[in-house]
């Protein structure tokens, strides 16, 4: 098959069947139980699998391995792990929640578990319950509901976890408790009400980057109001993927997507010069039969789109009916691909409402310099000094008490430097304003993405002082006097260091980097905020860095 094809169709699909259908082709003689989903998760899944290892279909696949590495790491044989249950709630600031648990027919202690696992955590209890509590933010803690049950996640939601959850209280505890639920191999559901506003958001910054042809079909997302995945592998049931519209009015706009979005595929494909020149115009019949092939399975996949609205709301996005084993898992690379397409939108939209939060975390540095000028008639300089004007702290100390931190501001002692003895024990309590939600890191690591511009002809010229507003005779909303960072250019937070212009003056993102994919959040004077291109030039970032310059060029 020509590789064109193949980096179409074939490699989607191969990737999900190989990823998804050991975890799909998991057996177990009791039905799954939910005990422990929370009541404000968004998505789950629950898949059993005690007798894992006597599937036959787990015999195509190395279920050596994940015996070994349960038991290695674990401590816990393959075959005594009843079942996993994964969920999700909406993330809180930059912390993911989430949480997995494990249920097992045998003791879980922690005294088995690989040393690797759990070198970031130190022992405790929480609320009782023995705990092994992360010590970094990102990564995850462990904690023992009862003697064979394991929680993993962060400590918040092991918490809710250990204080016990009722059923019944939200619609996703309802799809993941039905009776056929409750029979199903593998069950998934995900629900997207709770995030429609934060969808909303993203959706909205989004417009600004993405082709308008592809907006509608981002935007569809929000038509969508629950997905559900039932996988039965006991050949009675069969097994299927479906969709539910927020409306009749909604699945109708649905449905006119599907196709529009099908009929646009397939002109794509058709205007793909390398399919043209590659496969239907290739001197050989056998490589243009393939084009042929392509061509007419896309068209009779369009005729079976009408069939897969069944009723007001639902669509029957896949469905295998009662069969082997191999039919069954289909259906779930089917699901993978389906969310390798979904996938890319939900990233895009949560990016987007990541950089919206960085956005409203530099309009409130801007405000709180603003305000700093409004009671001291100059805005904070570049570093608190001391009698000789070396610089003790950064600026980001000095504006502490107009982001509500007075109680921080305080803790300083304004006469030392930024990592004497006392000070630099305050690293680790960097507002949660001062770090990017994009980041990898968390605010108690204290290294912060935001950074004033500094240099010659700047706001931030490293003077004892401050500069006058009005001093800025290009204008306050044509200078630009903080950037946002990455992560590798992140700086503690209380030490007066920040972007240096005469150091980036022949590549200004050079000291920028790209932690928002193509461009880089920008505050100007008089308190506005915009996203920059990373392909800023160097003459464009001067001009906007200069506060008095008198240059013409325009910020991108």
């Amino acid at each position: 098959m020509p590789s064109l094809i193949s980096s179409y169709c074939l490699r989607p699909i191969v990737a999900a069947a190989t990823a998804l259908s050991p975890i799909a082709s998991i057996r177990a003689d009791e039905a799954a139980r939910v005990s422990h989903l929370t009541p404000q998760s968004i998505a789950a899944v629950t898949v059993r699998l005690a007798n894992a290892a006597k599937s036959p279909v787990m015999q195509q696949y190395p279920v050596e391995v994940l015996a070994a590495a349960t038991k290695d790491f674990l401590g816990v044989p393959l075959g005594a792990i009843d079942r996993v249950t994964a969920m999700v709630e909406p993330p809180v600031g930059v912390s993911p929640q989430y949480a997995i648990v494990l249920e097992s027919s045998r003791p879980i202690s922690f005294d088995n578990f690989r040393a690797e696992l759990t070198e970031h955590t130190t022992p405790g209890e929480l609320l009782g319950r023995p705990m092994l509590e992360s010590s970094e933010g990102m990564k995850p803690s462990f904690c023992l509901l009862d003697d064979q049950t394991l929680a993993v996640g962060p400590r918040l939601f092991l918490k809710r976890l250990v204080r016990g959850v009722k059923a019944g209280q939200s619609e996703l505890q309802e799809l993941m408790t039905t009776e056929d639920a409750l029979q199903n191999d593998l069950h998934a559901a995900v629900t997207l009400g709770p995030l429609r506003p934060v969808m909303e958001m993203g959706i909205t910054a989004a417009k600004q980057e993405i082709d308008p042809e592809a907006l509608p079909f981002l935007e569809g997302i929000l038509l969508i109001d629950r997905i559900v995945l039932a996988v039965d592998l006991d050949s009675e049931r069969g097994s299927s993927l479906t969709a539910n519209a927020v409306s009749s009015a909604a699945a109708d706009e649905i449905e006119r997507l599907i196709a529009d979005g099908y009929a646009r595929l397939r002109e794509k494909l058709l205007e793909d010069s390398d399919f043209n020149e590659k496969v239907r115009n290739h001197p050989e019949a056998t490589m243009r039969a393939w084009g042929d092939y392509w061509l007419r399975i896309m068209d009779q996949y369009a005729l079976s789109l009408g069939e897969m609205r069944q009723g007001e709301t639902t669509f029957v996005l896949a469905k295998v009916g009662p069969g082997s084993y191999q039919s069954q898992a289909t259906i779930l690379a089917i699901a993978g691909v389906m969310t390798s397409l979904l996938l890319p939108a939900v990233q895009a939209a949560r990016e987007a409402a990541r950089r919206n939060a960085s956005t409203n975390n530099v309009k409130q540095i801007l405000l709180a310099m603003l305000n700093h000028e409004s009671t001291f008639s100059r805005l904070p300089a570049q570093a608190i000094c001391d009698s000789d004007g070396k610089p003790l702290l950064s600026w980001r100390v000095a504006i502490l008490p107009f982001i509500e931190q007075s109680a921080l501001y305080e803790k300083f002692h304004l006469d030392e430097p930024w990592d004497s003895p006392h000070n630099i024990k305050l690293l680790a309590e960097m507002p949660a304003d001062y770090l990017d939600p994009s980041s990898g890191m968390a605010a108690e690591d204290g290294k912060t993405h935001y950074l004033a511009v500094s240099g010659e002809g700047t706001a931030f010229a490293g003077k004892p002082e401050g500069v006058r507003l009005a001093e800025f005779s290009d204008g306050l909303s044509r200078s630009v006097i903080v950037v946002q960072v990455n992560d590798a250019h992140a700086v503690e937070w209380t030490k007066p260091v920040d972007y240096d212009t005469a150091a980036n003056a022949d590549n200004p993102t050079a000291g920028i980097g790209e932690l928002h994919p193509g461009v880089f959040v920008t505050g100007f004077a008089d308190g506005h905020v915009v996203p920059t291109p990373v392909s800023i030039t160097p003459e464009e970032f001067a001009a906007g860095a200069s506060i008095a310059g008198g240059e013409t060029t325009e910020w991108p």
